[in-house]
């Protein structure tokens, strides 16, 4: 994707969100480790990676956008200084149902004016990842807000939330049936197999080929 850009208005999330899909298959949740700054190239001043905390979620990583919306550094930082005092609680339990359902999760937000009358609409989204350690500890996210940022600080008002309960892939879906049935799902024709013929590649929503990353962005302290 490099040296596209995304379109105006929301489209970063749902950038964010097929390579999430991608990254995961057939898989209930993707791992950390898999993700791959270059495959949200066009993306990257809008996205985060976030670990779970007791009050929330902590930014480990985190575009500019976000630096901005701060006005400060946002590594390390608390993602819920983003919210007003009163949503910050909300906040929290969202990230918690999110990691524990498991579930992906939508925000409409809107921050009031900064002094000079600068409303700014938001929408972000909250996609579990599993850690190292196969717990789901980390959020792949997108924060959008339309309009000039002002003055920062700026802070939101959680206007109303999407979770939506995260289904295995349609293959591993179609296994767990198999084995209910009493089959053996690798076996061909009991998924749909294909014996020894090699799989077919994935496609994403636009019918491209989908390939996972060969390259691994690690960082020490994440």
């Amino acid at each position: 994707m490099t040296g596209h850009r995304i379109a105006p208005g929301f489209a970063a999330l749902s950038l964010i969100e097929s390579y999430w899909e991608a990254l995961r298959g057939a898989d209930l949740l993707p791992d950390r480790a898999d993700v791959d700054p270059r495959g949200i190239d066009a993306a990257l001043d809008f996205a985060f990676i976030a670990e779970r905390t007791p009050d929330g979620a902590q930014f480990r990583v985190a575009g500019a956008h976000l630096v901005a919306l701060m006005g400060r550094d946002a590594r390390r930082a608390p993602v819920p200084l983003l919210f007003r005092q009163e949503d910050r609680l909300r906040f929290a339990r969202i990230v918690e149902e999110v990691c524990t359902m498991p579930a992906t999760c939508i925000l409409r937000l809107r921050a009031q004016g900064d002094g000079t009358g600068r409303i700014l609409d938001a929408r972000m989204n909250l996609l579990p990842l599993r850690d190292d350690n196969g717990k789901v500890e980390r959020l792949l996210g997108c924060f959008v807000a339309l309009g000039q940022v002002g003055a920062a600080p700026r802070q939101f008002s959680i206007l109303d939330q999407m979770i939506q309960k995260i289904e295995p892939g349609a293959e591993a879906a179609e296994m767990a049936r198999a084995i209910t049935r009493g089959e053996d799902p690798t076996a061909a024709g009991s998924i749909g197999g294909t014996g020894f013929a090699a799989p077919a590649t994935p496609f994403d929503r636009k019918g491209a080929p989908v390939a996972r990353p060969h390259l691994r962005l690690v960082k020490s302290d994440d």
